[in-house]
């Protein structure tokens, strides 16, 4: 079945007549057609193929038919006015966001949107004094974007702000929402008119598999969530609040000094809030987390605020704060007739106190807390024994000891909560925290990280050490490294040595002196010395005439190989450094020899190791 329609166009007049051109588009099996638009296209009239593609964007948008499709070719697309775009259409760059970008040059808003779909674009350079900086949202989904360095000023969403829309699989970066004081009175009286949602501000939306990272804002750095929204599977890092607490000025108040603030019933679920120069959520009025990972936030990890909050199977660990108050979760707010509740987390390690403020209005049950006392309703203190990446390792006393009562299906990982076998149900087949431990072979290591490293979990039995670093596949699981690769980190140093030698196999550390001796950790690695240890070093420990020569002392590790060398003349080009006696490893940790002759003369000596 076929559809038609006509498009008029003004052509021009004559001595006075209007003269119009009909264009006739056809649209096959009702499907809309398709325009499109390229800065090398020949911009004719309807742009309906990418030789009469418009060079303007907003003018393929407005030829295009509801429903319709306007494809974009590669390229930068500088604005002078923000783009307008709904009546269900899609706007779609030809390949990637990588490819395209759209530029508003500091000079207003790219993009509003209405009933409209923006897919695979670089949305940068925006700007607005009211919502959105970046992309301006309502009822639209924006999918495979990439949305950075836009800002605005005392609104909402400096990179992105949306109503009843979907965002996914986008990054959400370097936005920045700017406050500023305003006067409110004719006697000039000020006050400070924050900015919220740095990344993404959003009602009633869903935002998912999104990385949100160092954006900037008064409120809610990262994501502010309000009105029923969700968001699901988001990355969440290096964002940054403008305060500090207490917080400067009036009317910023520590919920607001958190990367993700959610509110009025929104829901963070399997997530990781990672690293933010900030606290990290803050939920209020019936607002819930579940499945979330909230570590190393600079001000603390979750504060609850007013009632109904809701923290379930979170994993709350290494988070620090400047203040005694707010460590892992602060519930000094929780405030209002319905009581929050803590279930089935595990909160430690975390600066300040693990769990303040537990007033009447909370209801704190099986959760694992460090140097919690009140050891009752489930609650344990035991180590929760987590691997790196906040896994549970196959010993942990979380495994099988959370309740099953409105637990979240699923885990962080997606994976359904499911009864080890070679654990006791304590109470539930449900673990604690984020991760749900699952192990169908008994392997001890987890389904999920077998599959995503091996490609199913019968492929290894956890003692195989194929990149040949010093540590099995078990091991590989419990410290987070790559059992395919000897140095996941790539500084040089093999993961076993690092992890046997107390130091991080997954961040460089190659120039660090942890026991200050003047050596660095890739020279202890050479030299087989301790780098936790300031007297295990590689030195000649004396030099002494006897026997018709000189003897020399020296120490150092067991597995490198040593050289002793010596020169006549420690300045001249001419004279090089000659090995006199070379040890293959394994090596004592001190050895002495005899230089015999080497008497009467000046001779500089040194130990040269090498691996």
């Amino acid at each position: 079945m076929k559809k038609a329609g006509v498009i008029w166009k003004f052509i021009g007049s004559l001595t006075g007549v209007v003269i119009w051109a009909s264009v006739f588009s056809t649209n096959v099996n009702g499907l809309a057609a398709t325009n499109y638009v390229s800065s090398s296209g020949g911009d004719i009239f309807p742009y309906t193929n990418w030789v009469n593609a418009a060079t303007s964007i907003q003018a393929a948008i407005d030829v295009a038919e509801s429903n319709g499709i306007v494809i974009v070719d590669d390229g930068e697309y500088l604005l002078t006015n923000t783009i307008s775009l709904g009546n269900g259409i899609t706007l779609q760059s030809r390949n990637d966001a990588e490819s395209t970008t759209i530029d508003g040059q500091g000079s207003g808003r790219c993009i509003s949107m209405t009933n409209a779909t923006l897919d695979g674009f670089t949305v940068e350079g925006g700007m607005s004094e009211t919502f959105g900086g970046g992309i301006y949202a309502i009822n639209s989904t924006v999918q495979n974007c990439k949305v950075l360095m836009n800002t605005n000023t005392a609104s909402y969403g400096a990179g992105i702000y949306c109503q009843g829309s979907v965002i996914t699989n986008c990054d959400i970066l370097e936005n920045r929402g700017i406050g500023h004081m305003r006067t409110i009175d004719p006697e000039g009286h000020e006050v400070y008119s924050p900015a919220f949602g740095g990344g993404i501000a959003c009602e009633n939306s869903t935002i998912v598999d999104c990385r949100v990272e160092k954006n900037h804002a008064d409120v809610g750095a990262g994501i502010q969530a309000m009105g029923g929204s969700t968001i699901r599977n988001c990355f969440v890092s290096l964002n940054a609040t403008s305060h500090s607490f207490p917080p400067p000025v009036s009317g910023i108040t520590q919920e607001d000094l958190a990367v993700i603030q959610i509110r009025d019933g929104a829901i963070l679920d399997q997530s990781l809030i990672i690293g933010n120069a900030c606290i990290g959520i803050s939920l209020s009025d019936n607002a819930s987390v579940r499945n979330c990972v909230v570590s190393g936030n600079s001000m603390g990890g979750i504060a609850l605020m007013g009632q109904g909050g809701i923290v379930q199977n979170c994993t709350v660990v290494d988070n620090k704060t400047a203040w005694d108050v707010l460590g892992g979760i602060d519930l000094d707010q929780a405030r209002g007739p319905s009581p929050c509740v803590l279930e089935n987390n595990i909160v430690y390690n975390n600066t300040g106190a693990q769990v303040s403020g537990g007033n009447s209005n909370a209801v704190i049950r099986w959760n694992c807390i460090q140097g919690w006392t009140n050891l009752v309703d489930g609650n344990i203190t035991s180590d929760p024994q987590l691997t790196p990446s906040y896994r549970l390792k196959s010993t942990s006393p979380c495994i099988d000891a959370g309740t099953s009562s409105n637990a979240p299906a699923t885990d962080i990982d997606g994976d359904v909560r499911w009864d080890h076998p070679g654990h006791s149900n304590i109470v539930s087949i449900v673990d604690l925290g984020a991760d749900e431990f699952v192990d169908t072979d008994s392997d001890n290591m987890a389904d999920y990280w077998e599959t995503e490293v091996f490609g199913s979990t019968t492929n290894s039995a956890g003692t195989a050490d194929d990149d040949n670093d010093e540590l099995n596949d078990l091991a590989e699981y419990e410290n987070s490294t790559d059992p395919g690769k000897a140095d996941t980190d790539n500084d040089q140093m093999p993961d076993g040595w690092e992890v046997g030698n107390a130091l991080n196999p997954l961040a460089d550390d190659a120039h660090g002196d942890p026991d200050s001796d003047v050596l660095r950790n890739l020279g202890e690695y050479v030299a087989d010395t301790d780098p936790q240890d300031a007297s295990s070093v590689l030195s000649i420990l004396g030099l002494d005439l006897q026997a018709g020569g000189v003897r020399l002392d020296w120490k150092g590790g067991q597995r490198a190989w040593q050289y002793l060398e010596c020169r006549s003349n420690f300045t001249s080009t001419a004279d090089q450094w000659t090995a006199i006696f070379a040890m293959p490893p394994p090596t004592p940790i001190t050895n002495a020899i005899i230089d015999l002759g080497a008497t009467n003369t000046i001779l500089f000596y040194r130990v040269r190791v090498q691996r």
